[in-house]
């Protein structure tokens, strides 16, 4: 062998040496760790770790403050699939220092965007680029304590206060913050009502509350809605005192219908986290049943994931279910559930309870086509939730929570209250040719407690 063809290999070897060292020291690949099916999952790779925050206190990721109570729909994932945006507890280990943060899905590139002393939650991309988030003034800068929409672009520039474009009073809370695909309008919750108003802030209205004329006041649960992949519609859960129902209206509130009712269910009944399929044919959504016959309070749900169409809530098929009346096994569905961009699948988590009342959640991907669905369990063996597709559709995003199990054995029990993001990466095409609508109004990742 040459002395340049030896120093050529060198070189080579070198490269590879550097680029390995390189993806090692940003993310952690865990290959087959917690996975529960090989033949969808190729590994799982984990993206943060406390390493990644030089300021860190306690973390807690992409999204608001606590999961199920205020999961609100987010899109993390950068229209090209680059970047990951999220909100993390850095700086101390109180929710004031919950800052926007992004990430690339290697690992690499962590970036703070924001450095306040409110708490910012439920950042998501638009389609244009621009982050969208919610800063709670938790009584910090301003005398009230409030909910505000906030814009900025995605190097954490132009940071403005969309509540204050329109004035909204200072008693007034505004949060939850949706953008439609065509990166247009903005949806959000001011107190019970949705509201939508322009990208930039300007001409609220309010789109939910006096539905059919004032037939009954619907107030909008938090967060759960979700835009029509053309940017006409918005589907939302809504109560009118005798249940949680489904409903679409337009954006300039000129058209108004229920989707959902109560049928013959005789018990207490949610419709919850409604969500739009990417070619807009249906809705996923989380049925909820409550059963006071039940003597354990804990042990009195009924879930079911189903689908409707969307035109008119029609062509109801249940794909999967859980009770949480049992001693062990699957006890919880946890919305809302996410699309592949083929709208052929759902991502969900569902949580399984054990003899000592302890519980797990593991990742579950179903497909919506098939005449008799049959879920498939994507990990297992750990605290992982709320999974959200990638637009490019070959990987799912989703939490790691370390309350009791974590992949890092050595950070027992350090590892406590502490929120990992990771990443599957998947075997299969679960991607389409047509564009991608924007966002795909997914679960927001969240502190699990």
């Amino acid at each position: 062998m040459s002395i340049y063809k030896e120093l050529y290999v060198t070189f080579i070897s070198f490269v590879i040496l550097l680029l390995t060292c390189s993806f090692a020291s940003a993310a952690t690949n865990w290959g087959t760790k917690g996975v529960s099916d090989t033949s969808k999952v190729t590994n799982v790779v984990q993206l943060t770790t406390t390493a990644t925050y030089p300021d860190l206190g306690q973390s807690y990721l992409m999204g608001g403050p606590w999961p199920e109570g205020s999961i609100d729909n987010i899109q993390p994932w950068r229209k090209d699939g680059e970047w990951i945006v999220f909100t993390a507890e850095v700086g101390g280990t109180g929710e004031s220092t919950v800052e926007v943060c992004k990430i690339k899905p290697d690992g690499s590139s962590f970036t703070r965007l924001t450095t306040n002393s409110v708490k910012d939650s439920n950042a998501s991309f638009s389609s244009d680029s621009k982050v969208y988030y919610s800063i709670n003034t938790m009584g910090a800068v301003l005398p009230t304590y409030r909910d505000r929409v906030w814009r900025m672009n995605e190097d954490g520039t132009g940071q403005t206060d969309l509540s204050a474009v329109h004035s909204v009073p200072d008693s007034d809370n505004e949060k939850s913050v949706v953008v439609s695909p065509d990166g247009s309008k903005i949806a959000y919750n001011k107190g019970s009502v949705l509201m939508v108003a322009n990208s930039d802030g300007t001409s609220p209205l309010k789109v939910s509350g006096n539905y059919n004329a004032g037939a009954n006041n619907i107030s909008v649960q938090t967060g759960q809605y979700s835009w029509s992949p053309d940017s006409q519609w918005l589907a939302y859960s809504g109560s009118d005192g005798t249940g949680i129902w489904l409903y679409r209206v337009t954006p300039n509130n000129t058209s108004h219908s229920q989707l959902t009712s109560k049928g013959s269910d005789v018990a207490s009944i949610n419709h919850l986290w409604p969500s739009w399929s990417p070619d807009g044919s249906k809705i996923a959504y989380l049925w909820q049943r409550y059963n006071s016959t039940i003597l354990e309070p804990n042990h009195k749900f009924f879930y079911e994931l189903r689908t409707i169409s969307s035109s008119d809530g029609t062509a109801l098929k249940t794909l999967d279910t859980a009770n949480n009346n049992v001693t062990t096994g699957w006890s919880k569905l946890v919305a809302p559930a996410s699309w592949s961009p083929n709208s052929m699948w759902l991502a969900y988590t569902k949580e399984y309870l054990d003899a000592s009342l302890a519980s797990d959640k593991a990742i579950f991907i179903i497909n919506t086509e098939e005449s008799v669905p049959a879920p498939s369990q994507l990990t297992a063996g750990y605290n992982d939730y709320f999974p959200i597709w990638a637009p490019h559709g070959s990987q799912i995003v989703f939490q790691s929570y370390h309350n009791r199990l974590s992949r890092e054995d050595a950070c027992s029990p350090s590892c406590v209250d502490r929120g990992d993001i990771l990443l599957l990466n998947l075997k299969g095409d679960y991607g389409d040719s047509t564009p991608f609508p924007w966002p795909m109004f997914m679960p927001a990742i969240q502190k699990n407690e």
